[in-house]
């Protein structure tokens, strides 16, 4: 982020206003920074859809703060 923009986006799929699904597309039309999406859907289906959406990583709740610190980073 030395540049001032950031690198990756960490997005939590269960918004309550807005789907991240959503938001994933919206950032997909502007930029390829790599997207991870932490969520409490362990569905393979749901994963695989949401993957073929344009998200790079995906993280299943529960998770650790060093996870959280991990994955992001792993995509950079």
């Amino acid at each position: 982020m030395s540049n001032g923009k950031p690198a990756a986006v960490l997005l939590n799929i269960g918004l309550s206003r807005i789907r991240g699904v959503t938001i994933c597309e919206a950032v997909r039309h502007m930029s390829s920074m790599p997207i991870l999406i932490m969520t409490g859907w362990y569905e393979e289906v749901d994963i695989l859809r949401d993957i073929d959406c344009g998200f790079d990583a995906y993280a299943c709740e529960p998770f650790s703060a060093r996870e959280v610190i991990a994955r992001p980073r792993a995509i950079i």
